[in-house]
């Protein structure tokens, strides 16, 4: 018995590993992407759909990278060190439903969005 948990910690232990080398090489290449080509920032503001005021406190997620984000007082928030391509952001706040915002095309010249979420009554 004590040999069969020796072997399923080991197991975990190297399963865990494998899964964090993975993910350190995802955002490695990402990083190292990202000083070869141009790097940009997404600047963008979430708001109230149904008053345009801005909300502080979102959190916006950038997929697959899972980099994160929080508004500002007035809903701003700004993402930089991203290369041009296709992301997916996720925004969420409490008492709002989260928007999901597929396939989103960053570029130099497309890098300001407006987010708005709608409260759940």
């Amino acid at each position: 018995m004590k040999n069969t948990n020796k072997l399923l910690i080991l197991f975990f232990l190297f399963a865990s590993f494998a899964l964090f080398a993975e993910n350190e090489g995802h955002l490695k290449k990402h990083k190292s992407s990202s000083v070869a080509e141009q790097s940009i920032s997404i600047k963008g503001r979430v708001v109230d759909v149904n008053n345009r005021e801005g909300l502080a406190g979102a959190e916006i997620t950038v997929e697959p990278y899972k980099i994160k984000t929080f508004t500002d007082l007035e809903g701003n928030f700004e993402i930089a060190g991203l290369t041009p391509g296709q992301y997916t952001l996720i925004c969420s706040l409490i008492s709002y439903r989260a928007s999901l915002l597929e396939n989103l095309e960053i570029s130099p010249e497309t890098n300001k969005i407006e987010i708005a979420l709608e409260e759940i009554k």
